[in-house]
């Protein structure tokens, strides 16, 4: 494509106001939010329920990315899709995979 994508990417962010309450007073290090405490402030249910949700009405069947904070929180989110019968699978950069296939093996 003309930007230099391969796919033009639809992206979908939690609530506005959830998210605003969750980073308040989040301290910044080196110009971004320090990594542990974000994390700890994202990784709630009420976020990630409401990225399930939102993928249901959304996304439902069809193949989609999720960033998330740190490999903890890509567990979770990961754990909750699986939960909720969506097939997932959570990479991370250590290789590693979690959930019924792993190891960057197509997922279906």
């Amino acid at each position: 494509m003309d930007t230099g994508r391969l796919v033009r990417p639809t992206i979908y962010c939690p609530n506005q106001a959830d998210m605003d309450k969750a980073l308040a007073d989040v301290k910044i290090g080196k110009g971004d939010f320090a990594t542990g405490e974000m994390s700890r402030r994202l990784n709630t249910k009420a976020l990630i329920g409401d990225l399930i949700s939102t993928w249901q009405v959304q996304a439902d069947g069809r193949k989609s990315i999720v960033f998330c904070v740190d490999v903890a929180h890509s567990k979770a989110v990961c754990d909750d899709f699986l939960a909720a019968g969506v097939p997932a699978e959570q990479i991370d950069y250590r290789n590693q995979g979690r959930g019924p296939r792993s190891h960057h093996r197509p997922i279906p």
